[in-house]
């Protein structure tokens, strides 16, 4: 056996040491075979699984921040390269527009002029600078236009617009003083299914609501010989009550007929004045205004004198 204090191998039974004299206690001695003395690879390999799995995480990261780096680099580059490529087109482009403003201009006027020139050639008496509305006050100061269709005519005052287009079966007829659209009419269809008569309802809620005031309104509770229902809207959009608006709205329970008039009245308390012939003349020449007369004189006008049936 051998000392626990200093190793000194002694004879068994022996109870000193005969190099250090520790007491001796027994101590049976355990062999151990290799593979416990040092331990398998395997075991081995577990213990440096660790350090090589961080080695590896850290190699990966170092590798991802390096290709975000030379992204980033790559992005910049072409960024400043675009701008230089787009400085150089610009410059060249101007080059080339300073030597062609001249002709571009000439040529955007002409077909500008062109096409004004072919919208209001479609219509006659669309060269009004000014509005001449005593010049409305017979029945043939009105020019009748049929729709492309052939639903639908009305008429409009010869001596009010200075433009006019025809646009997707939409009919406009304006004058600009200069500042602003004084007067407009419109005219056109629209698709709406249903029942007329709560159609016409519908149109009557629509049209009102953007009303400041009414001085005329009339629903129909039926529909008519042409199987129409329709509203009529009349009032002003303003405070002031200047600013007018006559409005026939009908539906065949297929389709809205929409005419708009819109016009300037100086004077809300005259029910005689020229305005208003222009609006009674208006409303008699449109077909789905659902009158039984015939346009009128200013003279029948002027005394309540309904005229001639149609």
């Amino acid at each position: 056996m051998y000392c626990r204090k200093c190793g000194q191998k002694i004879k068994d039974g022996a109870k000193f040491c005969s190099k250090c004299g520790a007491p001796m206690t027994v101590v049976p001695v355990v062999k151990q075979t290799p593979e416990e003395i040092y331990p398998p690879k395997e075991i081995k390999e577990e213990y440096e699984k660790p350090k090589k799995s961080i080695l590896k995480i850290i190699i990966i990261i170092l590798g991802a921040l390096l290709l975000i780096s030379l992204i980033v680099i790559f992005i910049i580059l072409k960024f400043d390269l675009d701008s230089a490529e787009h400085k150089i087109t610009n410059s060249n482009s101007d080059t080339v527009q300073q030597d062609t403003t001249e002709e571009d201009e000439s040529t955007e006027n002409t077909a500008t002029s062109r096409s004004e020139s072919q919208v209001n050639e479609v219509f006659d008496y669309i060269n009004n600078d000014t509005v001449n509305l005593s010049a409305c006050l017979t029945t043939d100061a009105y020019e009748t236009i049929h729709s492309e269709d052939g639903t639908f005519s009305f008429a409009y005052p010869k001596y009010i617009f200075n433009s006019a287009h025809l646009e997707n079966g939409t009919y406009t007829f304006e004058h600009n003083n200069g500042v602003d659209v004084d007067y407009r009419l419109k005219v056109y269809k629209e698709n709406n299914s249903g029942d007329p008569v709560s159609n016409a309802q519908s149109l009557y809620r629509y049209f009102s609501s953007s009303l400041y005031s009414l001085y005329y309104d009339r629903i129909s509770d039926s529909t008519d010989s042409q199987g129409m229902s329709r509203a009529l809207v009349a009032g002003y959009y303003d405070s002031a009550e200047t600013d007018g608006v006559y409005i026939i709205a009908a539906n065949d329970g297929t389709e809205n007929y929409i005419l708009e008039f819109e016009y300037y009245d100086n004077d809300k308390s005259d029910q005689y004045k020229d305005i208003n012939y222009v609006v009674d003349c208006i409303y008699r020449y449109c077909s789905f205004s659902g009158t039984t007369y015939r346009p009128r004189t200013f003279s029948q006008f002027a005394v309540d004198d309904m005229g001639e049936k149609k």
